[in-house]
């Protein structure tokens, strides 16, 4: 039998479904209600590390493996002016990237803590910085790369002529390697720099998308943009749109193969029409494909039942990229009801131009990742329906489409979208299921030749207890920790596979 290989540090083990949910049984310390900001950091060690803030308290949950909660931890270090706080885990530690502003002043800092959130060593100066005119607080972003040897921190600084991008490069212990000169790229015809990532050799890599009009309506043009980790210069490709109109551009960097992918839904005109994708061959620096896939009426049919086909697609936006050893791919897009109504919709997904924030191992390689996570970043509201799977090869081209059916109506509610378990013949997508009154836990799957598998109920589901999968976190071959609600308390569990 076939396997789907995915790009993951250690391969998936295989048995009969079976799963159980293990529950905390201390609340987070927050009511859910008050909306604190909150963040899966990882396993370290054999412990479960969560962050939480909420106004200037910035504090760890430290969880054993049974999900009790051994500790909670006040991160008396950082101070009330911080800004932006990024983690890092690692198997035996955690790194704490954080920066606070005092008076005029910028100051970007790493710490180091163990397994139980204690701190290691006194937290390093790495970086500061005058606030100019134009600078915002979030003026430090931090990415890793996905081997974690590399952390990159770059700073961007807005001014009258543009936007300055500088890097600092650095490894696992936090040992500078290089420093780049800063860079000016012009900021005009309402182009937009995200997908800001860093390789396994400490490339920089991002893209730069030009709109029409204004950032609501679709990509005209398009650029990758590169830097070596030893050298100040950056290149830049233009990104071979073919006449097409882009809805965003979504970034993954193929390690194993040294392939960049760029993957976006397209349209000539209003209507989607299906993905274009474009592969950037990093040995031999040129495009090794640029492919234009139209997705016909019968996958249409299935992704939306609707009496105009040709629609069915318009509301439909990627939300994760899933690699294969291969150099394939299979993108998954949900399909978000809003009130946005004129052109194409256009759903404020977690790019801001503002801040830079980390890219977890298990999740789609989306720039900004929203760190922490809030119920506050759900509260404009919308329905998330189906997903729509497509795998692709190498190349870009489509090996087949099918479509995962679910329905969540409401407005406000953080619990919508989905998570998924990367397995090694299957990924498995978690999400809430409305019955009569109350939210339900289900879980399908889809296998490596495109068929969608019903999976029975979780074991011990307890009444009454709602869960945020878009906000879990696959931290093991058969671990996944997830948020969830019981009274009005947070709390966080963890499925067993």
């Amino acid at each position: 039998m076939r396997i789907l290989l995915l790009i993951i540090f250690f391969t998936f083990s295989f048995s009969s479904f079976s799963q159980r949910v293990v529950y905390s049984e201390n609340p987070a310390g927050q009511r859910i209600k008050d909306a604190p900001y909150y963040h899966i950091e990882g396993k370290v060690n054999d412990n479960f590390l969560v962050f939480k803030n909420t106004r200037w308290e910035h504090s760890v949950i430290v969880y054993n493996d049974s999900m009790q909660m051994k500790k909670y931890v006040d991160l008396a270090f950082l101070p009330k002016e911080t800004v932006s706080v990024n983690f890092f885990a690692y198997p035996q530690f955690v790194w704490i990237v954080y920066v606070y502003q005092k008076r005029n002043m910028l100051y970007c800092m790493a710490a180091k803590i163990n397994e139980y959130a204690e701190l290691i060593n006194k937290p390093i100066l790495l970086d500061s910085d005058h606030m100019s005119f134009f600078a915002n607080k979030n003026i430090y972003g931090v990415v890793r790369s996905e081997d974690q040897s590399k952390i990159g921190i770059i700073k961007h600084e807005l001014s009258k002529d543009g936007i300055l991008f500088s890097r600092l490069l650095y490894n696992n212990q936090m040992q500078l390697l290089n420093r780049s000169e800063k860079k000016n790229f012009i900021n005009g015809k309402n182009e937009y720099f995200n997908n800001f990532s860093v390789n396994n050799d400490g490339d920089l890599i991002f893209t730069g998308s030009f709109f029409g009009q204004v950032y609501s309506h679709p990509i005209e043009e398009a650029q990758l943009f590169m830097q070596k980790n030893n050298e100040d210069s950056v290149r830049v490709e233009n990104i071979p749109l073919d006449g097409k109109l882009l809805n965003e551009l979504f970034l993954k960097i193929d390690n194993r193969n040294h392939h960049i992918l760029i993957n976006s839904l397209y349209t000539s005109n209003i209507n989607i029409e299906g993905l274009f994708t474009a592969v950037w061959n990093v040995e031999n620096q040129k495009w090794a494909a640029v492919k234009i896939s139209q997705l016909g009426a019968p996958i249409k049919a299935l992704a939306k039942k609707t009496s105009d086909v040709g629609t069915a697609l318009n509301q439909f936006y990627i939300s994760k990229i899933i690699l294969k050893n291969n150099g394939g791919f299979i993108v998954a897009a949900e399909e978000i009801e809003t009130n946005y109504a004129t052109g194409i919709p256009y759903i404020p997904n977690k790019s801001v131009s503002s801040s830079l924030y980390d890219t977890y191992k298990y999740d789609a390689q989306e720039f900004w990742q929203g760190i922490p996570k809030s119920m506050n970043s759900y509260e404009w509201g919308a329905n998330y329906n189906n997903i729509l799977l497509l795998d692709a090869d190498s190349s870009g081209n489509l090996q087949w489409g099918n479509v995962m059916e679910k329905k969540q109506t409401g407005s406000g509610l953080g619990w919508f979208s989905f998570g998924v378990v990367l397995r090694g013949e299957k990924l498995d997508f978690i999400y809430n299921k409305s019955f009569k009154q109350l939210w339900l836990l289900e879980n399908k799957s889809i296998t490596f030749d495109g068929k969608v598998i019903d999976n029975p109920l979780m074991h011990r589901l307890r009444e009454n207890y709602v869960f945020i999968p878009a906000s879990g976190m696959q931290i093991s071959e058969n671990e996944f920790v997830i948020p969830c609600i019981h009274k009005n308390d947070l709390y966080f569990a963890k499925i067993q596979f």
